[in-house]
């Protein structure tokens, strides 16, 4: 709006239009809301819940939430993530390419934001998986040829209900990361012989939550995060994790310590 008032000024001082109409408009601010801070055990799993799950998973879901794990991506970038954007997988340095996405409706777009569009490295575990994954990889059907990494059984993109229900929610109930479903009122789902139904603790997105938990905790800086999660800036890396991140003062007592012997040394 403010570069849009600009341009009808200067065409009001070149005689274009007889006034700004612009000039008292005035954009409806959202009110701005505070970031809900990420919490181990309720947003994103801790690492042995997700060490359980990766020891129990197997068959077509393993690499998918491996890659979730410990690349990082959207579910909606990895439902779209094509085999042309895994890059040197027999090297020692693979990576992915983030370029794209599928949407809800399975329909492929762009990405996020253009700072979504990244290159991320895959660790030793999501390459092996996706080594062995690629030799029985679904093809694509109109193709004939290997395109989507983690299609559905005819080749094409992944629903996200089945990547939830069956690549995610079951297998953390398989694996003992769960916890009694509960109905709209609070009480707990049973089935017909009374036992409680289980359901997973978690989402999908809680995996890239993880991620992120885990570069922080490899003393990753938050401009370094930001980058591996594409997100448009760090405010938004550390409006979600800030917390998470070594305070400032953890070393203050060493640094002042050094910064007096420093001063007082010059004396001598």
């Amino acid at each position: 709006m403010v570069s849009f008032k600009a341009v009808i000024n200067e065409a009001v001082k070149i005689g274009k239009v007889a006034y700004n109409a612009a000039a008292t408009i005035k954009p409806e601010r959202e009110e701005r809301t505070s970031k809900h801070k990420i919490q181990p055990g309720i947003d994103f799993p801790f690492r042995e819940e997700v060490a359980a799950v990766v020891a129990a998973i197997e068959g077509r879901w393993r690499p998918l939430i491996v890659i979730l794990a410990f690349c990082g991506l959207r579910a909606s970038e990895a439902r779209g993530l094509e085999w042309i954007d895994v890059l040197g997988l027999d090297t020692e340095h693979p990576r992915l390419r983030v370029r794209q996405r599928a949407d809800m409706d399975c329909e492929i777009g762009e990405t996020k934001t253009t700072a979504a569009q990244r290159t991320v490295p895959i660790p030793p575990t999501a390459t092996i998986a996706l080594r062995q994954w690629k030799k029985i990889c679904p093809m694509d059907a109109e193709t004939g040829q290997l395109r989507f990494v983690f299609p559905n059984g005819k080749g094409n993109v992944e629903n996200h209900t089945n990547l939830y229900n069956r690549g995610w929610n079951d297998w953390q109930v398989k694996a003992g990361v769960c916890e009694p479903k509960r109905n709209m009122d609070g009480e707990i789902v049973r089935d017909e012989e009374g036992e409680a139904v289980m359901t997973g603790k978690y989402g999908v997105h809680a995996l890239r939550h993880f991620y992120a938990s885990v570069l922080i905790d490899d003393g990753f800086n938050a401009k370094r995060v930001q980058t591996l999660l594409g997100h448009s800036t760090s405010q938004i890396t550390l409006d979600y994790y800030a917390h998470l991140f070594p305070p400032d003062h953890a070393e203050d007592q060493t640094r002042f310590a050094r910064m007096e012997g420093a001063v007082l040394a010059a004396a001598k």
